[in-house]
C-alpha cells in the first residue's frame, strides 16, 4: 500500500512512465517466470538505490504472473520493525492455506507506486507502521482470523516455522503456480532472512518463484546485531555464490531513456531544440534515477516550464536551473520537498566524520579533491580518503576518481545541491574561507574556484582582488557565462565593502561594454538589469538605461524603442534631457532601430542630430558608430557615393581611437557598399581586411562576423564551396564560444548557400536549425531566416509547407500592403507561385512594389519590377513583361547598376538561379542506365569517401536522399539499383552520421573497382 499522493496519479501524468528502460531485465524475469510454471523454480533480488523503480518492476511482475495462471503473494519489510519472520508471516497465518486472493482493482500498474522505495522513505517508519493490512492484500483466508503479524508462537522451534513455510509452498505449487513477492529487504528481521535461505534452496523442484527487492544502500544494509546472524547484504552474497539467486542490479536512466520517461509522463513527444538542453540538465540533476526525474518534472510543470506545443511538448529551463550549472557558482535551483525528505533519509544515518567529508566536499563543488578536504575537516589523508570509500561502496554517494582523473564526485547533483542548501550560513563561511586560504596557497592557479571561496565566505577585502583577476581571465577566455557570474559576486562585495555605488556601477558598466563587443548581448542584458535596482544617480541611471536599450534592440525593439521615449522624455529619470551627451547616446540608438526598421530617411535625420549633440571631439565610439548606421541607410537608398564617405569616417574614428570592433564593423559596412554598387571583387576583398583584422586583434564573435558576411560575394563570384567552408568554421567558432547567435546566423547563411547551390534538402534542414536557434535575436532576422526557408520549401515544390511558414510572418487575409518588411510579399509571391496560386501570387508583387515606393527603397523597388516582369513572362504577357524590366533599368541607371550581378539579398526570389531537376530525356541519355547516373555521380563526390571509414559525418550527397535530388529520381527508383551496384562489388554501403541530422543514416561510395568502372563511364557520355 503506498501512501501520499504518488506523481504518476496526478493529471497529465502516465501511470506506466517507470517502466521504461527495463526492458532486458523484463524480457529476463518473463523468461524466468515462464521457467518456474514449467517446474524449475527461481529465487531473483532486484538491487538498487531507492527511486530506481524496484517496487515497479515487481507490480509489473504481479500483473505477467495473474495472466500466466499464478498465485500471487506480496509482503513487505519495514524500518524498525524486528518481529520474527515478519515479512513471512504476512503471506501465511499460522496454520492458513494459500489461496487466490481477490484480483487487484481495474486499472492498477507498475507505475501506481511510481516508486514505493521513495515514497516509503519519504513518509517514514512510523507512516509503515500505522499501514492497515487486509485479508485480500495478506492472503490469508477470508473468513479466518487474521494473525498477528511478527508474533509466531515462541514455544514452537524456528525450524518447524521454515519447514511449515517449505510445505505451504509446496502444496501452493502443486496445484498452481506459485509467485512470492517481498519488497524492502534491507530491513528484513533476521528470522525472514533465514527463511528466505531456507526457501531459495529447496525451490529447483518447485512450480515457484521467489522475488525479493532491496536497495543495495549499506546504510540500509547494515541489518541487525551481527550475533544473531548474517546481514541482508551477507545473505544475498552468500546466496549468489551458491548459485540459488540471481541478482539484477538496475542501474539509473540514460538521457535517451530520461527523454522517454519524460515522454511516456507527459503523454506525447518532447520537440527538439531547446528541450534538449533542458533533457540533459535533467539526466543529471537527478541523477537518472526515475523517481527523482518525475518529482522535478512535476515540478517543472506545476511552476509552468513545461508547455504544449505543435508537434509535443517543450521544457523550458528555469533561470534557477541555469544558475545552479554555472561554474563556480552554487546552486540556486529549489528541490522538490518528496526529494529532500528522501536525501535526509540517506544522509542522516552517516556518522559525523562522514557528514563533514560530504559537507566541505559540496562547498568545494560538484567534484572534488580529497586533499583540499583533508586539509579543512583535519581528518588527515588516509582517513579522508577511508571515509570517502566507504561512502562510495553499495548505492553510493560519491563516485571515486576514474579514467586516470583525481576528482572524486557526488553521484548526481541533487545530493550535492541538497548538502549545499542545508549547511548553515555560518558553516558554509567557515568553510568557504578555509577553502580559499588553502586554496590561494596549493592551487594559485585556479584563480576562478579561489574567487568563489572568497565570495561564499563574504570576505569584502580579499575577494573583489581575486574576483577581478578571474573576471580578466574569463574575458581573455571569452567565457562570457563565468563574466556575468564573477560581476555578480564583485557587486555584492564591493557594496558590502561600502564602495560609492556610483563606482560600483561604473566599473560594471565598462565591463558590460566589453560584453556587448565579445557578442555577450543576453549576459549584458542581465547584467544592466541588476544595477538599475541600485539606488544611483540621475545621470548615471540614464547610461545604464541607455546601454539597456541598445541591448536589447536585437531581440526585443520594442521594449527598447520605449526604454528610449522615456529617457527621452525624462520620464524615467527626472532632469535627463539637458544632459547632452547622454541626449546624443538616445538618437544613436534610436538611428539604429530606424535603419533595422528599413527607414532610413528618419535615421539618417536621428543619425545628424546625434552627430550635432556628440560633438566633433564627443565619444568616439558612438560617433563612429552612428556614421556607420548612416553608411548602411545611404546605401540602401542607393547614394553610394556619400555610403562611402560615412563609411570612410567610421573606419578613421575607429582607427584612431583603437575601436578593433568599430573598425571591423565599418569596414563590413564599406563591403556592403560596394556589393550594392556590383562591384563583388571589391566587396570581396574589404570582406577579407575585416576578417583579418579580427583575427589578428583575437575578436572572436567579429572573426565569425566577417567570415559569414564574405559569404555573399564568394557566392556571387561562383565560390559556393569556398562560402560555405567560410559558413562551417563560423559556425564551429561559434559553436566552441557558446555563441548561439552566431551559430543561428551560420545555419541561416549555410541555407541560403544551399539554395544558390540548388540543394534544396540542405536548405530547409539549415533553415529549419536556424529558426529553432533564432529565439533570443530581433524580429528582421527571424524573418530572413523564415523567408529563406520558404524559398527552399516553393523551390522543393512543397507549397504546403511554403504556404505555412508563410502565414507566421504575414497571416492568411492580410493586406500584403501592411507587411513590415516588402521582400516579406516578395517572397510570399513565390510561396503562392509554387501552389498554382498565380493571382494571388501578382497581387504580392505588386504589394511589393508598393511597399518599397512607399519606404523609398530603389533596390527593392527594382526587384519586384523585375519579379513582375518574370511573372508576366510566364503568363504569356510579352509586352508587359518588356515594360516592367524597362521600369527596372530605368530605376537602377541613376545609380550605375544593371540588372545583371545584382548580390543575393537584393535579388528577385523567382528568377534565383537554381540547378533545374533533369528531366526525363535528360536522365535517360544513351548508353547510360540509373546504375551508370549514380556511379558518375559518386565519382564526383569522391573526396567525401573517406568519411565513411574513418567516422566523420558524411555529406547529404551520399545518401539516398541526396542522389534522388541530384539525380531527379525518386528514391524508390534508387534502391534497387544501388543494392545491385553494392552486390557487384562497385559501391560500398556504411551507416554513419549525416550532416545535420540526429540519427545515423546509410550513406553510399565507390570502390576501387566501382571507380575504375566510373572511369570508363566518361567517354560514353
Amino acid at each position: 500500500m503506498k501512501t501520499g499522493t504518488p506523481s504518476s496519479d496526478i493529471p497529465g501524468l502516465s501511470r506506466s512512465a517507470q517502466l521504461v528502460g527495463r526492458r532486458e531485465v523484463m524480457a529476463e524475469l518473463r523468461r524466468i517466470l515462464l521457467a518456474a510454471k514449467e517446474g524449475t523454480g527461481s529465487t531473483v533480488a532486484l538491487t538498487g538505490p531507492g527511486g530506481i523503480g524496484k517496487t515497479s518492476l515487481l507490480r509489473w511482475l504481479d500483473e505477467e504472473a495473474r495472466g500466466e495462471g499464478f498465485a500471487v503473494r506480496m509482503g513487505f519489510c519495514l524500518q524498525g520493525i524486528d518481529a520474527p519472520f515478519f515479512a513471512f508471516e504476512q503471506v501465511w497465518g499460522a496454520s492458513s492455506a494459500i489461496r487466490d486472493p481477490p484480483e487487484s482493482p481495474a486499472g492498477s500498474s507498475a507505475a501506481a507506486a511510481a516508486d514505493d522505495d521513495g515514497a516509503r522513505l519519504a513518509a517514514g517508519p512510523a507512516q509503515h507502521a500505522s499501514m492497515e493490512l487486509r485479508p485480500q492484500e495478506t492472503g490469508a483466508l477470508p473468513g479466518r482470523p487474521l494473525p498477528f503479524l511478527g508474533q509466531a508462537d515462541d514455544e514452537i522451534p524456528p525450524s518447524v516455522t521454515l519447514l511449515r513455510y517449505r510445505e505451504e509452498l509446496a502444496q501452493a505449487s502443486s496445484q498452481r503456480p506459485f509467485l512470492l513477492l517481498l519488497d524492502d529487504l534491507q530491513w528484513a528481521d533476521p528470522q525472514s532472512l533465514q527463511a528466505l535461505q531456507f526457501l531459495a534452496r529447496n525451490l529447483s523442484e518447485l512450480r515457484a518463484f521467489v522475488v525479493v527487492a532491496l536497495r543495495d544502500d549499506p546504510h540500509s544494509l547494515q541489518g541487525t546485531d551481527p550475533a544473531e546472524g548474517p546481514t541482508v547484504g551477507e545473505t544475498i552474497d552468500q546466496l549468489v555464490r551458491e548459485r540459488t539467486l540471481r541478482r539484477f542490479s538496475l542501474s539509473p536512466f540514460t538521457r535517451g531513456e530520461v527523454r522517454r520517461l519524460v515522454a511516456n509522463a507527459l503523454g506525447g513527444g518532447v520537440v527538439s531544440g531547446e528541450s534538449e538542453a533542458m533533457l540533459q540538465i535533467l539526466t543529471e540533476r537527478s541523477g537518472g534515477i526515475p523517481y527523482y526525474v518525475e518529482e522535478l518534472l512535476q515540478q517543472l510543470r506545476s511552476e509552468g516550464y513545461v508547455e504544449r506545443v505543435r508537434g509535443g511538448w517543450k521544457l523550458r529551463p528555469p533561470e534557477s536551473w541555469k544558475g545552479a550549472r554555472r561554474s563556480g557558482e552554487g546552486p540556486r535551483a529549489p528541490i522538490p520537498l518528496s526529494l529532500q525528505r528522501l536525501l535526509r533519509a540517506k544522509v542522516s544515518p552517516l556518522s559525523p566524520s562522514e557528514r563533514r567529508v560530504l559537507e566541505v566536499g559540496a562547498v568545494v563543488g560538484l567534484r572534488f579533491d580529497l586533499e583540499a578536504v583533508a586539509a579543512v575537516t583535519g581528518l588527515g589523508g588516509a582517513e579522508t580518503e577511508s571515509v570517502s570509500r566507504k561512502l562510495s561502496e553499495g548505492s553510493p554517494l560519491l563516485v571515486p576518481p576514474g579514467g586516470g582523473g583525481a576528482s572524486w564526485s557526488f553521484v548526481h547533483p541533487l545530493l550535492w545541491e541538497y548538502l549545499l542548501h542545508e549547511l548553515a550560513p555560518g558553516s558554509l563561511r567557515r568553510i568557504s574561507q578555509d577553502l580559499a586560504t588553502w586554496w590561494e596557497v596549493h592551487r594559485p592557479q585556479e584563480i576562478g574556484r579561489i574567487a568563489g571561496f572568497y565570495h561564499a565566505a563574504g570576505d569584502a577585502r580579499r575577494g573583489p582582488p581575486s574576483i577581478r583577476r578571474a573576471l580578466e581571465h574569463a574575458r581573455r577566455s571569452l567565457a562570457l557565462d563565468q563574466v556575468e557570474t564573477y560581476l555578480g559576486w564583485l557587486r555584492e562585495l564591493l557594496l558590502e565593502q561600502g564602495t560609492s555605488t556610483a563606482l560600483v556601477v561604473e566599473e560594471q558598466l565598462f565591463i558590460v561594454d566589453a560584453l556587448r563587443s565579445l557578442g555577450g548581448f543576453e549576459h549584458g542584458r542581465r547584467v544592466l538589469e541588476g544595477l538599475t535596482d541600485l539606488p544611483i544617480p540621475p545621470p548615471l541611471r540614464g547610461e545604464v538605461l541607455v546601454r539597456l536599450a541598445d541591448l536589447v534592440k536585437n531581440y526585443d525593439p520594442e521594449r527598447s524603442q520605449r526604454l528610449l521615449t522615456d529617457l527621452e522624455q525624462g520620464t524615467s529619470v527626472a532632469g535627463l534631457v539637458p544632459y547632452g551627451t547622454l541626449l546624443g547616446r538616445i538618437r544613436v540608438a534610436q538611428a539604429y532601430l530606424r535603419n533595422e526598421q528599413m527607414d532610413y530617411s528618419k535615421s539618417l535625420e536621428l543619425g545628424s542630430e546625434a552627430l550635432s549633440l556628440l560633438g566633433p571631439k564627443g565619444d568616439p565610439y558612438e560617433r563612429s558608430r552612428v556614421l556607420s548606421y548612416r553608411a548602411s541607410a545611404l546605401a540602401n537608398l542607393g547614394r553610394f557615393e556619400e555610403a562611402a564617405a560615412a563609411s570612410g569616417g567610421a573606419q578613421e574614428i575607429a582607427e584612431n581611437a583603437g575601436l578593433m570592433g568599430i573598425l571591423e564593423q565599418a569596414k563590413v559596412g564599406a563591403a556592403y557598399a560596394q556589393l550594392a554598387r556590383g562591384h563583388v571583387r571589391e566587396a570581396h576583398e574589404d570582406f577579407l581586411a575585416a576578417t583579418s583584422l579580427a583575427r589578428r586583434s583575437g575578436h572572436i564573435p567579429l572573426v565569425v562576423h566577417g567570415l559569414l558576411c564574405d559569404c555573399l560575394s564568394l557566392l556571387e563570384l561562383g565560390r559556393s564551396d569556398e562560402a560555405r567552408s567560410f559558413a562551417e568554421e563560423a559556425k564551429l567558432l561559434a559553436r566552441q564560444f557558446g555563441m548561439q547567435r552566431y551559430v543561428a546566423e551560420a545555419e541561416g547563411t549555410l541555407a541560403a548557400i544551399a539554395l544558390r547551390r540548388g540543394d534544396t534538402i540542405n536548405a530547409v534542414r539549415h533553415g529549419k536549425i536556424a529558426l529553432g536557434l533564432s529565439s533570443g535575436m530581433g524580429e528582421g532576422q527571424r524573418v530572413s531566416f523564415r523567408l529563406t526557408l520558404i524559398r527552399a520549401y516553393a523551390a522543393r515544390g512543397e507549397g504546403a509547407a511554403a504556404l505555412r511558414e508563410l502565414s507566421e510572418v504575414l497571416p492568411p487575409g492580410t493586406d500584403p500592403k501592411s507587411a513590415s518588411y516588402p521582400d516579406i510579399a516578395l517572397t510570399g509571391a513565390e510561396a503562392l507561385e509554387a501552389n498554382g496560386r498565380s493571382e494571388e501570387a501578382r497581387a504580392f508583387l505588386e504589394a511589393s512594389l508598393s511597399r518599397s515606393r512607399e519606404m523609398r527603397l530603389p533596390l527593392i523597388e527594382a526587384d519586384s519590377l523585375l519579379a513582375l516582369a518574370v511573372w508576366e513572362e510566364r503568363h504569356g504577357g510579352a509586352a508587359a513583361s518588356s515594360r516592367r524590366r524597362k521600369e527596372a533599368e530605368a530605376m537602377l541607371a541613376p545609380l550605375s547598376l544593371s540588372l545583371h550581378g545584382r548580390p543575393p539579398p537584393l535579388l528577385s526570389t523567382l528568377h534565383a538561379s537554381r540547378r533545374p531537376r533533369p528531366s526525363r530525356s535528360e536522365r535517360r541519355t544513351p548508353g547510360l542506365s540509373t546504375g551508370d547516373l549514380v556511379l558518375l555521380h559518386l565519382q564526383r563526390n569522391l573526396r567525401h569517401s573517406a568519411l565513411l571509414s574513418d567516422g566523420g559525418a558524411a555529406p547529404v550527397a551520399l545518401t539516398q536522399e541526396g542522389i534522388g535530388e541530384e539525380l531527379g529520381l525518386s528514391q524508390g527508383r534508387l534502391a534497387a539499383p544501388l543494392q545491385r551496384l553494392v552486390q557487384r562489388g562497385l559501391v560500398k554501403c556504411a551507416v554513419c552520421h549525416v550532416q545535420g541530422f540526429e540519427r545515423r543514416r546509410k550513406a553510399y561510395a565507390l570502390t576501387r573497382k566501382g571507380l575504375l568502372v566510373a572511369k570508363g563511364l566518361q567517354p560514353r557520355r
